[in-house]
């Protein structure tokens, strides 16, 4: 681009995911380009030139090139959404203003279990309102399971989701002495929660990855599964370093977006030998966040193999059987009472591995939830109007997905039942009838 401003006298515009705003004013200062093009970066803030131009560099909602946004346009489903910015697309639908809250609607305190992304993005915006929060977690820093994810390769940006959280949660427990961030916690226990003295709890305890090979395709533990054994492993396990991987590695995979082809990557790039055995589309999700092309050619250039429409009956030490998904038989005919229909699956084979890494599912970590609920009635006695479950520790999601429960549960915390949102606007136009407010709505509409 700089070539094109030397010899054009029109102004230039630069792309391609600008997000130092330090980065951004030196090419534009250095006459570089006239223009930067932040699509992206501005979904993630709307007011990235304002904070750039006041100097607030630590309140920009950095970008973290997830490419949630435009996976939403590729499926053509529900709005637009963006990881860093849970108000992207409900502006109209909700009236949520990215930096503009209502103030508390009571004195209740909140403490919210969690410091993941939605249980920090529910302390913050609570804080924001004015609420006295005290945001909880066994972890030493924010961030929950991204802590993690972030150390995949090609990741480490979205290390920016929970750093502008946790910026913005130290400035709000500066302004009010009495909110409270309490990190490197024990867990709490039901009667802790219960004695706490908060008015309002907000449950953000996350998810795991199953130990047990519990999967979306036959929703059961697979036989012989299991991670406590030195050679099989959950993706947790594998980034935490706690156990020593072999030479020969096999990913078992039932989870369609980033994990598998992404530890599948890790590992290769340490020396292994990696073969991931896919019941599911590797990485179908990253066909709408664009990512896939590329992906897979990383893939192929370290040699991993991939053993698609295949996946497991049953794991024995350091070998699994594995099927292909379509190897029964296409013609059905009636065999007999309590009979499968269809030729009988004979594809079964056993691959050998030094260790098995269990990509099958999340499960949520609820138990503390669950145990709350249970013990309702001793809710009064102590104090509690309302106990609300948000994140993965309500289901496993897209963390947008669970950021946005985090904005929504703290913006209706003062609704009859927080646990369930309110109604929005709906944004498809009714037939002769204004989508929009204001304005001169006189138009006749003809067939």
């Amino acid at each position: 681009v700089e070539h094109v401003k030397r010899v054009s006298k029109k102004p230039v515009l630069g792309v391609g995911r600008y997000t130092d705003p330090e980065k951004m004013t030196e090419i534009v200062t250095k006459g570089i380009v006239d223009i930067i093009g932040a699509a992206r970066p501005s979904i993630a803030d709307p007011f990235l030139p304002k904070k750039i131009e006041e100097g607030r560099y630590d309140d920009v909602r950095v970008c973290i090139g997830c490419n949630v946004c435009i996976s939403r346009w590729e499926i053509g489903g529900p709005p637009m959404i963006c990881t860093q910015n849970a108000t992207a697309g409900e502006e109209y639908r909700r009236g949520w203003h990215p930096e503009k809250f209502a103030k508390a609607g009571s004195e209740d305190s909140v403490l919210v279990v969690g410091a993941g992304p939605s249980g920090s993005e529910a302390a913050r915006v609570l804080m924001e309102r004015g609420y006295t929060v005290h945001l909880y977690d066994k972890a030493e820093k924010v961030g929950g399971h991204l802590n993690q994810v972030v150390t995949l390769p090609g990741l480490g940006e979205w290390g920016y989701h929970r750093d502008y959280r946790e910026t913005q949660l130290d400035k709000l427990v500066k302004k009010n002495k009495h909110n409270v961030i309490a990190l490197g916690q024990k867990p709490l226990t039901a009667d802790d929660v219960l004695e706490y003295g908060a008015d309002k709890v907000v449950i953000a305890t996350g998810s795991h990855w199953n130990s047990d090979g519990n999967n979306c395709l036959t929703h059961a533990p697979i036989p012989g599964a299991d991670a406590s054994q030195p050679e099989q492993l959950t993706p947790e396990q594998v980034l935490s370093g706690e156990k020593k991987i072999g030479k020969r590695v096999v990913i078992l995979n039932a989870d369609s977006y980033f994990m598998a082809p992404s530890l599948a990557e890790k590992l290769a790039t340490e020396g292994h030998e990696v073969t991931v055995v896919s019941g599911v589309h590797l990485g179908n999700y990253m066909h709408f966040t664009l990512e896939y092309p590329n992906m897979m050619r990383r893939l192929h250039e370290l040699g991993i193999e991939e053993i698609g429409d295949h996946f497991c009956t049953r794991i024995e030490k350091n070998r699994l059987e594995i099927y292909n998904l379509w190897g029964d038989g296409s013609k059905r005919s009636y065999r007999g009472p309590g009979v499968f229909p269809r030729e009988e699956n004979k594809t079964h084979r056993w691959l050998e591995f030094d260790s098995l890494v269990l990509v099958t599912g999340r499960s949520s970590d609820n138990a503390l939830y669950k145990e709350l609920k249970e013990r309702q009635a001793e809710w009064d006695e102590n104090g509690i109007k309302g106990i609300y479950l948000i994140g993965d520790a309500e289901a496993p999601r897209l963390i947008a997905d669970a950021t946005f429960t985090g904005q929504r549960i703290a913006r209706e915390i003062e609704e009859d039942n927080p646990q369930y949102p309110l109604p929005y606007k709906r944004e498809t136009i009714s037939w002769g009838t204004p989508h929009m407010p204001g304005g001169n709505h006189e138009i006749e509409y003809k067939i």
